[in-house]
């Protein structure tokens, strides 16, 4: 597979590629999975570093998509402000 992207360079992919990025790492780990049971992969490293990166791209995608949306914070301050003052 293709080496470890850190997290600036998935930070720099539009939301469709890293969409892509993640379905083939999430199919190589399951692939892997399979292997490591039945004995016939032995770098088991290589999985721990995969499920690492899967989690890297779930964080950068998170992030990208969070920023889309309208904060809710300002108007949970102003309702615990009301609250306090009565």
């Amino acid at each position: 597979m293709t080496a470890t992207t850190t997290i600036t360079e998935l930070r720099a992919m539009p939301i469709s590629d890293l969409r892509k990025e993640l379905r083939i790492h999430q199919t190589h780990v399951r692939k892997m999975r399979l292997q490591i049971t039945m004995n016939t992969e032995k770098d088991t490293g290589r999985y721990r570093r995969e499920k690492k990166q899967i989690a890297r791209m779930m964080m950068v995608l998170g992030e990208k998509t969070d920023l889309k949306k309208e904060p809710k914070t300002a108007t949970v301050s102003v309702r615990k402000k009301a609250m306090r003052s009565s």
